[in-house]
């Protein structure tokens, strides 16, 4: 829930922004922008434990999502904002991951891999 102010500070829940008008249980919601998702596979035998950040959130505050992914096993992370910081319990790091890409943790180093397309062009003669 965001709590009520009458400052006229921002108050944050997760998905939900509001500034606190002159009543201090009315709220004005302001627009947040898009999610970004990122698929985080963890190619290790061990249990890995994960929290995204919001691209705006330098700190690190403030976790979107906290996530225990299993060994050998894929799953989709979510944040708001073009770079998704992830951080990694198990060995303390933290990545900036681009939207809409794929990421492989093997332990110590995070890999991304990207989906290539094959284009052909023909031409003809006349």
């Amino acid at each position: 829930m965001a709590e009520a102010v009458s400052n006229g500070t921002m108050t944050t829940d997760k998905d939900k922004v509001a500034v606190a008008t002159t009543n201090p249980l009315e709220f004005i919601p302001i627009p947040l922008p898009g999610q970004g998702q990122i698929v985080w596979y963890n190619d290790t035998n061990d249990y890995i434990d994960v929290q995204t950040f919001d691209e705006k959130d330098a700190w690190r505050l403030i976790a979107y999502e906290t996530r225990r992914i299993a060994p050998k096993q894929a799953a989709q992370l979510t944040a708001r904002g073009q770079v998704i910081h992830v951080r990694v319990a198990n060995n303390g790091a933290t990545y900036d991951c681009e939207k809409g890409k794929t990421y492989v943790l093997n332990g110590t180093t995070v890999i991304s891999k990207y989906k290539y397309t094959l284009t052909i062009k023909i031409s003809y003669n006349n």
